[in-house]
C-alpha cells in the first residue's frame, strides 16, 4: 500500500506514519523480499527518513538468507538506508556476503551502480565486494554503459580503500569510444563535470588529463 500511494503521489505525512505504523506491526520473517524493497523504494522516492520502519526493514532482510534477494533489490535496500542516515551494518554486511556468493551473470551495469554508490556513500567500503564488482563490471559490453552510471561508478571507486585502476582505465576507454551526440545534452555537461572530478580524485591524475582533453 505504502508504495501504492507513493508513486501515485500522495504522501500526506499522517496517512504514511500510520502505513509505517503498520508496517512494524508486521512479523519480520513474514516480509518477503519484494515486501521489503517495494516499501525501501518508497521511502527513497517520498525522501522520508523513517528510520524505525527502515530497521524494522533490517529486521526483516537478515531473518532471510541474502540470496532470497536479486542485485537491484539489494542496490534499492541499500540506497535507502544511505539516503535515510541510516547505519544499518549488519545488513550491508548480509547482503554483501550474499553478493559474493552470487554468479557474475547475475549482475548487470546498473545495479551494480546503485550498490557501489550506496556502500561507498555509507562508507561500507568492503574491498571484497568491490573487488568483485569491478570483475562483473570489466566483463560488460560498453553498449551497457551511460554517462550517469560511469560518473557513479568511478565516484565510488575513486575511494583510496577500493580504488582499481584497471577499472578506471576500462571507463575511461569506454567514454573515448562514446558517440559525440552522447555529449550533446544539457545532462551530459553535468555527468562529464562529475566524472571528471572524479578521477580528478583517484590516482589516474593522468587518465583524468587525458579525458578532460578529449571530453571537454
Amino acid at each position: 500500500i505504502l508504495h501504492s500511494f507513493v508513486r501515485a503521489g500522495l504522501r500526506d505525512p499522517a496517512m504514511l506514519q500510520r502505513l509505517s505504523q503498520l508496517a512494524q506491526g508486521l512479523e519480520p520473517g513474514s516480509l518477503s523480499a519484494e515486501d521489503v524493497t517495494r516499501v525501501m523504494g518508497a521511502l527513497t522516492q517520498a525522501r522520508r527518513k523513517d528510520k524505525a520502519l527502515l530497521r524494522h526493514m533490517g529486521a526483516a532482510i537478515l531473518a532471510h538468507g541474502g540470496e532470497a534477494y536479486s542485485p537491484r533489490q539489494m542496490g534499492v535496500v541499500a540506497r535507502a538506508l544511505t539516503e535515510a542516515g541510516v547505519q544499518h551494518q549488519p545488513v550491508l554486511t548480509h547482503l554483501a556476503a550474499a553478493m559474493l556468493r552470487m554468479e557474475p551473470w547475475a549482475f548487470d551495469v546498473e545495479a551494480v551502480a546503485l550498490i557501489v554508490d550506496a556502500y561507498a556513500r555509507s562508507n561500507a567500503l568492503d574491498t571484497a565486494l568491490f573487488g568483485r564488482l569491478s570483475t562483473v563490471l570489466q566483463q560488460q559490453d560498453n553498449a551497457h554503459f551511460s554517462l550517469r552510471k560511469i560518473g557513479t561508478i568511478v565516484k565510488a571507486y575513486a575511494h583510496p580503500e577500493v580504488e582499481d585502476g584497471a577499472l578506471l582505465e576500462k571507463l575511461a576507454a569506454v567514454l573515448q569510444q562514446m558517440d559525440s551526440a552522447v555529449f550533446a545534452t544539457q545532462d551530459a555537461v553535468q555527468d562529464v563535470s562529475v566524472i571528471l572530478n572524479a578521477y580528478a580524485h583517484s590516482n589516474c591524475r593522468q587518465l583524468a588529463l587525458d579525458l578532460s582533453a578529449t571530453l571537454t
